[in-house]
């Protein structure tokens, strides 16, 4: 998972930079368990084992984003 950093805008270059989370789950996995069906099969693994463990899913913590006007600018 990464956070995009921004530099804010510059006339001469732009240096935004993509960084790991450093709460990344998938920190430790090796680089040829990142494809989509491995992601997948981690999921599934955590749902199952958090039901048989009463426990919130890793998967399921929420994101929330501060969008307050959700309207096409449109569509006035």
């Amino acid at each position: 998972m990464f956070v995009l950093k921004t530099s804010g805008w510059k006339p001469d270059c732009k240096a935004d930079e993509w960084r790991r989370l450093p709460d990344d789950p998938t920190l430790n996995v090796p680089a040829a368990a990142l494809g989509f069906t491995q992601a997948n099969a981690r999921l599934v693994d955590d749902w199952l084992e958090a039901i048989l463990s009463n426990r919130t899913a890793l998967a399921a913590k929420r994101v929330f984003f501060s969008l307050a006007n959700r309207w096409h600018p449109l569509a006035a």
